[in-house]
């Protein structure tokens, strides 16, 4: 906002819109701290200037009310626990989760939304159903960098969610809006029959932004090459329609084809699902175009901001979108570092400059490899969206087939370029709020200043983003997993630990991505049951660690086989691990209580690892899922600062001896919300009263960490509080 040149009155409009973005992140808790220093920065930058003072602090309250309006009616009607009675137009399927739009309600405050829900029958798109939905309430996010399923959903316009039943069809809707869900549901069939292989994944998805079959793999590579900005209707899609309707419609002079172009444009971004991006191309192209019937030369940045007030009327909640974030933010990078520049490489540099944080902050990765290869898939995505996009006009089998050849072929060279090049990738920890801020206020000293040496601010940029802000505290975090153990220790001159990955590793890769590891020290696997070993095979593909510690005469299974194959084909140094066995990792002593070289139990959660780890004075006990069995053999005599509770606090673990004996100063129960298992048992909650240990459940306060900076006790912090 600092490189705008000189003020106009009609960018009054851009200081409306970022006021009212404001307002909508404040209202979301996660960023209340963040946001109101950057209102104080607002309000310092415009101290002399009373009317932009104004208009600011209205439009950010306007941006807070009109939000937090619409957060309590929803939050007041997902709590509702019986099952209601919708109307519901079907819009799009995905293993039998339907999207729909809310047509009736029965309830006079309810936000007509639309609503995600699981159904096992079969609901056809573009039809109304009549059925009961159990209302359910979004997963909070609970561990950093996880999962945010109610941002997500309410970025897409998604307010609610459910499991329905006794689904009946109440009418063959004729309504235009049916009419085109039913064209762009056949269109997209007829895609992916003219498609085979993976370009039967990536076509929908470059064309429609309709990632449903896009498989995994792929979309890791991409992502890993920095290229996954190829995949997302931007404004290139936009500049084709357009394109292609001021050419059918040319002889009907200015005015005919500008309307064409905007039908047409309507029409792709509904297929398109109305992606920000595309939203953005199209409503950009509109106020242009009618801007030159009145104006010579419209401004930019007031067609970018009125190109967003629409999309943030309809659903304040789409600034949390990366689409929306990276979408408005490459175009201000070009605007203001692409003048009158025609070089591909201008331009690629002005949108990684105006995204670079952004992009850092989701995906927590740079690949070298991917800036250069950038520089050919671009014009080569350029003709391969184009050649696709024909098929939209013009008759698609002629080309077809050797486009879904050329396609495959693309796909395969970027799985095999992206594990070539895997050892050109960095990771970089994410930025922090005011670190963004600052990268930005450095935007505006490089355009700014033209005495300034641009080359070293350029490498200023870079060497903020890449260094981890962490405080450099001893810490150990318990990371909520779910239904299974993950444990992340860092000492302070940040070597790392991760003890057990939990059943499912995305989570907690992007918990070691967001913190800028790229080759964790060591990997402890307590045990090979699905809950503790799982998430470290995921891991061990994208996080290879140096060292693996396996707990010794365990018994094979095919998990830890897998495992065993993966750390050999990774070069990571495999230990076993049994009692009596010390070792350190910087100045954290690491010390196995459990099992014995000689000892063999029969369950596989007897045989588990049990670790002693100290720092300092301070003491750390991991018992991975022991059970009373061998908690009464072990005698340990000494203060235990932390305890992770033995096997999800389940009733296997009720000990007198063990704990009786034992000075514990804090416990820390990991178990997965409403788990099926009855995870932590009464008998176990009960002996943990009468002992008087306090105690944390990850399913009660999410992810938990203690710090130790060197005082008396810990400082703990809870993701959920």
């Amino acid at each position: 906002m600092f490189f705008l040149g000189e003020w106009k009155t009609e960018r009054y409009i851009f200081i409306i819109v970022i006021s009212i973005t404001i307002g909508i992140f404040t209202s979301w808790s996660l960023y209340k701290t963040e946001i109101y220093f950057l209102l104080s920065m607002l309000f310092l930058i415009f101290r002399n200037k009373r009317n932009y003072l104004i208009l600011i602090l209205f439009s950010v309250i306007l941006g807070f009310l009109y939000s937090n309006i619409i957060l309590e009616k929803v939050d007041e009607k997902s709590s509702i626990k019986e099952s209601k009675t919708l109307t519901i137009l079907i819009e799009g399927n995905k293993k039998n989760n339907y999207t729909g739009e809310i047509m009736d309600s029965g309830m006079k405050i309810f936000i007509k939304r639309k609503i995600s829900f699981y159904y096992s029958g079969n609901l056809e798109i573009g039809e109304i159903y009549r059925g009961d939905i159990k209302l359910e309430k979004f997963k909070l996010q609970r561990i950093p960098k996880g999962f945010d399923e109610k941002k997500y959903y309410f970025s897409n316009n998604v307010f609610y969610k459910g499991k329905g039943k006794n689904f009946q069809l109440i009418t063959d809707s004729k309504s235009i809006y049916s009419g085109l869900l039913k064209f762009r549901k056949k269109i997209m069939e007829d895609y992916r029959e003219k498609f085979t292989g993976k370009a039967q994944g990536l076509i929908p998805a470059l064309i429609f932004g309709d990632k449903s079959m896009f498989p995994d793999e792929t979309r890791d590579s991409f992502q890993l090459l920095g290229l996954s900005h190829l995949l997302a209707v931007s404004g290139l899609h936009g500049g084709i329609i357009a394109g292609a309707a001021y050419r059918i419609f040319a002889p009907g002079g200015f005015y005919i084809k500008n309307a064409a172009a905007w039908l047409f444009l309507f029409i792709y971004a509904f297929l398109a699902g109305f992606s920000p991006s595309i939203n953005r191309a199209a409503l950009m192209f509109f106020l242009f175009s009618i801007r030159k019937i009145y104006l010579r030369y419209p401004d930019p940045w007031t067609i970018i901001s009125l190109s967003a007030l629409p999309q943030i009327f309809i659903n304040p909640f789409v600034v949390f979108s990366a689409g929306f974030q990276l979408s408005y933010l490459t175009i201000s990078g070009i605007v203001i570092f692409h003048k009158n520049k025609k070089s591909n490489l201008s331009l690629s540099f002005a949108a990684l400059a105006g995204t670079a944080p952004i992009v850092i902050y989701y995906f927590n990765k740079i690949s070298l490899a991917g800036i250069v290869i950038n520089l050919f898939y671009v014009p080569l995505f350029a003709i391969i969206t184009f050649l696709a996009m024909a098929g939209l006009f013009l008759p698609f089998n002629s080309i077809s087939l050797y486009l879904n050849k050329f396609v495959n072929f693309v796909i395969s060279g970027t799985e095999k370029l992206s594990e070539f090049f895997h050892f050109l990738d960095i990771n970089i920890s994410t930025p922090e709020p005011w670190e963004m801020f600052l990268y930005y206020c450095l935007l505006y000293l490089i355009v700014n200043n033209k005495n300034l040496n641009i080359k070293v601010l350029f490498i200023a940029m870079i060497l903020l983003l890449s260094i981890n802000f962490y405080p450099k505290s001893w810490e150990i975090t318990f990371l909520d997993v779910g239904q299974g153990d993950s444990t992340f220790i860092s000492t302070k001159k940040e070597r790392t630990i991760l003890v057990d990955g939990g059943p499912w590793g995305r989570d907690v890769e992007n918990f070691l991505s967001s913190r800028g590891i790229n080759k964790p020290d060591l990997f402890v696997v307590s045990h090979g049951d699905a809950d503790h070993i799982n998430g470290i095979i995921w891991l061990m593909k994208t996080h290879p660690p140096k060292s693996i510690l396996l707990p010794v005469n365990s018994e094979p299974n095919e998990l830890l086989n897998q495992l065993i194959d993966l750390a050999n084909k990774n070069n990571v140094k495999i230990i076993y691990g049994y009692a009596g066995l010390k070792f350190y990792i910087d100045d954290t002593q690491i010390e196995i209580l459990s099992p014995s070289k000689t000892q063999k139990y029969i369950t596989s959660n007897n045989h588990s690892l049990v670790l002693l780890v100290t720092y300092e004075n301070k003491k750390v006990l991991l018992t991975g899922d022991i059970e009373k069995e061998v908690m009464e053999d072990l005698v340990i005599g000494r203060e235990i600062h932390i305890l992770k509770a033995p096997h999800h606090g389940s009733n296997t673990g009720v000990s007198k001896k063990f704990f009786f004996n034992e000075s514990i100063k804090s416990a820390v129960i990991s178990c997965g919300e409403n788990n099926r298992y009855g995870h932590p048992g009464e008998e176990f909650l009960e002996l943990f009263e009468v002992v008087n240990i306090p105690y944390l459940r990850t399913d009660k306060k999410g992810t938990i960490t203690f710090m130790y900076k060197g005082k008396k006790d810990f400082y703990i912090k809870t993701i959920l509080d």
